[in-house]
Parts: C-alpha cells; structure tokens; sequence
C-alpha cells in the first residue's frame, strides 16, 4: 500500500498553513473548535427564530429546573464584578428615575398606615435632637449637629462633603473637624 503524503491546507480562518487530519477539514487545529462552535450557535439562532415558542418553553424549563445554579452564578459573577454592578445600577437608576418615583408615590397612596409609621419614626428622632445654633443662618447653609444639642450653620457643599451620622457616631469627627476649621476661620 502507498504512503499517503498529508495535505497541507490553508485555513480558512485565519489564513495559516496546516496538515489536514481529517478528510473534510476546513479549519487549523486553533481556529476548529470556535468555527465549529460558531456554526453551532449559528444553526441553534435559526432554530430559535423558526420556533420562537419552542425556544421560549425550553428555556423557561431549563431555569426552572437550574435556579439554584443561576443565583450560585449571579452572585458569583455580583462578588467578582463589583465595578461593573455599580455601573449597571447607575444607569438602571437614571433609566427609571420617572417609574420609580411614580411607583413610590403609587405606593404612598396605597399604603397611608405604614406611611403615617413612617413620618412618626421620623419626627420622633428629629425631636430627639436640639436645635442650639451657635452662628446665624445664611444663604446656602445647612444646620450641622455637632452633638444632640448644638449645631453650626455651615456651607451646604462641606457639610456634605463628609457621610455622617450624629446618632452612631460614623464620620462625626472628621466633619467636626472641617466644620470647626471653617467657624474658627470665618472668625479670624
């Protein structure tokens, strides 16, 4: 029997030289499997336009019956992607700045007892804090609490340049201490 002398081939891909292995091989051993996968995708796209409903049915199944996997999935990808997430949410929320302040308002209207608990929490803490000023209002101030009782009228832009909370404390002594430096400042 003769030897048979392997065919060098050019890839239809990528254009580079190969020894064919296959008697119908068209691709190089890199460029085979993505071809054969974009072709998959390609048959498995004009299935799913033929028979959209079909198409629909298996994939609301295979969610179904895999939920446990796509949240391990989800989260998996949220934990690794947390730039990303921030940038999808960003947009989400200017997307739907309009249907989320109708549906808070909707929901407002539709709920007037929890609302009226809500407005009592909220009331009740303010009255918890004091209102001793320590300087005089002005144009773009804002009243900081410095501590339960008294607070300085400080530029709107400082006071909220620092997050803060005068109840548990986070971020009191560095907006103190700019609030401070602007009242000791405005002084000299």
């Amino acid at each position: 029997m003769p030897r048979v002398v392997p065919k060098i081939k050019i890839c239809l891909s990528c254009g580079k030289e190969y020894v064919r292995t296959g008697q119908y091989q068209k691709y190089c051993q890199d460029c085979g499997p993505t071809m054969k996968a974009m072709a998959a995708k390609a048959r498995a796209d004009k299935r799913r336009h033929l028979h959209p409903e079909v198409s629909r049915e298996r994939n609301r199944k295979w969610r179904e019956d895999h939920s446990a996997q796509n949240r391990e999935t989800l989260m998996r990808w949220r934990k690794n992607n947390p730039e990303r997430l921030k940038e999808i949410d960003a947009k989400s929320y200017q997307k739907n700045a309009e249907k989320r302040k109708a549906s808070a308002t909707n929901w407002s209207k539709n709920n007037p007892d929890k609302m009226r608990t809500i407005s009592r929490k909220k009331a009740a803490k303010h009255r918890a804090l004091g209102f001793v000023p320590m300087n005089q209002p002005f144009d773009g101030c804002e009243a900081h609490h410095f501590n339960q009782n008294e607070i300085i009228h400080i530029p709107q832009q400082l006071h909220r340049s620092v997050c803060h909370n005068v109840r548990s404390g986070k971020g009191m002594v560095e907006i103190n201490a700019k609030a401070f430096a602007w009242f000791t400042e405005d002084w000299t």
